[in-house]
């Protein structure tokens, strides 16, 4: 049935753009070609910290009752919709992800469905192919709801929480950090992220239960994805483009005591691999947990299974992300994830000053735990919020690795292994120097040889025509790139006869750690997070002056930031005497292993964690100076987010 012009209601297309939207998506053109014909009809366009750029292109589309174009302090997706829904004038209001494209005659359909029914609430679309939708309705990228259907379930603010009362600012919560105008931009990670739950799992029982009915409908056409940032040479995997970000889940209000662990824990990287690390710590200390996988990366699949329950059932995040990926998170899960739940940040870097994206994380977590004293002491400085180093685990390595010499690349001779990723930044993984320093120690074919092994070089064209010029014909110097999984990794380190790391700094520096775990020794610059768990007789240390980090670099670290230069003759001579005095060198690779076990181990790591949440726990339960406890609250001591006044 086609509706016809008279019996057309108003609609609203309400559109919500973040922080990682760097141009105008598809949404908004998309939206204003369906509207043609459509006089009455308005595009709201809800600006959730886009970037400068963004909106000076929503300011040329500005038109009377066209284009709406609103800032908004919600929080995340779901927030920003939802004061688009305020703020929006139409019967029906048409939610439309950022990145999907309306489909030549989709609104029609829409008005359609609405007036063949007066009792349906709900439409919701999918693109062609999808297949059904979900009873939980908010999966697709367009839904459109009548406005009296929502005023009849408590109005806009059920959008992002069904359940909530009134107000997000309750009493009885640890308050969430907020998003504020001016926060600096994250990188972007687009593409699989924006096909996302536009509302609330619980917004079609709401409904039901209150005597509405839905309907659905094909009414897009494909939707346009940008390919995900990824890792190097190594495509992404199919399965991890075709997931949202974060896919929601139905939030309990009331939580109990224990942990939600978010992370990359399905992503093959280094930070997936430490939330992986910090999940087998929390399971051996016997605290209730739960693990919920984002997936706002491009890197392969890790094969991993959730663990606990799946409806974010306890008090405490732990979220093993880096605080530049933490608006992303906030933007794709929407406040639920913060209320009634104290929130710690698990987070890496490499430098002692801190980045734009780093200080603007700060606002959505209570306290950090972070790997190395090197970290704490960074972030310390910028912080009154509580920074607590908790060990990563390094796993216990008995024997000798399952692999041979041959099957993982190396070759039978005295061999020196460096190990970095160049979208880790090079130039502060050294690699050119540790060539310089190994030219310097020995003579071509005087014996040893130095592999490195290196990660995305397809990522860094120069630099890795600077590594050829630098090896120059030098038949002992062998290149391996491409993607291993962790554990061959950690069997590569355990092969070699020497690690050599000289890095300019380091946050932690897991690769040198995993050749200690196996016993074998290593020469690393001494300075930053690997001095957690090298010392002179464990390791062997090289000498280093501390310097500035070059202003080109600025688009990563802070101008006017530091780390260290190592002094290759040094390193050169450590080279040569771990190859000549191999008896001595083997003496400190077994003291490394002795020492990381006690330093690194899982037991280490899981009693600090287990000790910490206690400690939460209890000062949670204290009362607060004046406060009256009430049945639904225990007088739950709130901590104040930065920026975020009680």
């Amino acid at each position: 049935m086609t509706a016809t012009p008279s019996r057309r209601p108003r609609l609203s297309v309400i559109v919500a753009l973040g922080p990682h939207h760097l141009e105008l998506p598809p949404a908004v053109s998309s939206a204003l070609g369906a509207m043609h014909g459509f006089e009455d009809a308005e595009l709201v366009v809800m600006d959730d910290e886009a970037p400068a750029a963004v909106r000076e292109q929503l300011a040329r589309l500005e038109g009377p009752r066209r284009v709406r174009h609103n800032l908004t302090g919600w929080f995340g997706i779901r927030g920003a919709l939802a004061a688009g829904a305020t703020c929006a004038e139409g019967e029906v209001l048409i939610f439309l992800a950022a990145e999907a494209q309306l489909a030549k005659g989709a609104l029609e359909q829409i008005c359609a469905a609405f007036d063949a029914d007066p009792g349906v609430a709900l439409v919701h679309a999918s693109p062609a192919g999808l297949g059904a939708i979900e009873d939980g309705g908010g999966t697709a990228p367009v839904v459109a709801l009548r406005k009296l259907a929502l005023t009849s379930i408590g109005g806009s603010r059920a959008l992002f929480h069904p359940s909530a009362p009134g107000d997000l600012a309750d009493s009885d919560r640890s308050e969430p950090p907020m998003l504020s105008p001016g926060s600096a931009p994250l990188s972007p990670r687009r593409g699989a992220e924006e096909q996302q739950h536009l509302l609330h799992p619980g917004i079609v029982p709401a409904l039901l239960a209150a005597g509405w009915r839905r309907s659905a409908a094909a009414l897009l056409e494909e939707a346009v994805h940008s390919p995900l940032t990824h890792w190097g040479p190594v495509e992404p995997d199919a399965r991890a483009l075709s997931r949202p970000s974060w896919v929601p889940v139905a939030v309990p209000p009331r939580p109990r005591p224990g942990i939600n662990v978010i992370g990359l824990l399905e992503a093959a990287c280094g930070i997936g691999d430490a939330a992986r690390r910090y999940t087998e710590a929390i399971a051996r200390s016997g605290l209730p947990y739960a693990t919920y996988a984002y997936h706002g990366h491009g890197s392969p699949l890790f094969p991993y299974e959730h663990q606990g329950p799946r409806d974010f059932p306890f008090d405490l995040n732990l979220i093993a992300l880096n605080a530049d990926t933490l608006p992303a998170l906030a933007w794709n899960g929407g406040p639920e994830l913060w209320l009634n739940r104290y929130s710690v940040g698990m987070w890496f870097w490499e430098l002692e000053e801190l980045s734009a994206s780093i200080m603007a994380g700060f606002r959505f977590v209570n306290e950090l735990w972070v790997s190395t004293r090197f970290l704490e002491k960074a972030f310390s400085a910028h912080t009154d919020k509580k920074v607590l180093t908790v060990p990563l685990p390094v796993r216990r390595r008995d024997g000798q690795p399952t692999r041979d010499r041959s099957a993982l690349g190396l070759p039978e001779a005295f061999t020196f292994l460096t190990i970095f990723d160049f979208g880790s930044v090079a130039l502060r993984k050294n690699s050119l120097g540790v060539i310089r320093a190994f030219k310097t120690a020995f003579d071509p074919g005087e014996g040893p040889v130095l592999v490195l092994k290196t990660l995305n070089a397809s990522w860094d064209r120069a630099g890795m025509r600077d590594l050829e010029a630098e090896i120059a014909g030098r038949r002992d110097i062998v290149v391996l790139d491409g993607y291993l999984s962790d554990e061959v990794i950690s069997e590569m380190a355990g092969s070699a006869d020497c690690f050599v790391s000289l890095h300019r700094s380091e946050g932690f520096g897991l690769t040198p750690a995993e050749a200690m775990a196996w016993g074998r020794p290593v020469i690393a610059t001494g300075y930053s997070g690997n001095l957690e768990f090298m010392t002179e007789s464990n390791s062997y240390l090289v000498d280093f002056d501390r310097t500035g980090v070059p202003n080109d670099l600025a688009p990563v670290y802070p101008t006017g930031s530091h780390w260290a230069e190592p002094r290759l003759a040094h390193a050169a001579s450590l080279m040569r005497h771990v190859y000549e005095q191999p008896e001595e060198a083997a003496a400190r690779g077994a003291r490394a292993q002795s020492d990381i076990r006690r330093t690194n181990s899982l037991d280490a790591a899981q009693r600090v964690i287990a000790r910490r949440i206690e400690e939460i726990a209890r000062s949670r339960r204290a009362p607060r100076p004046g406060a009256r406890p009430t049945p639904g609250n225990r007088s739950v001591r709130r901590p104040v987010a930065a920026g975020h006044p009680r």
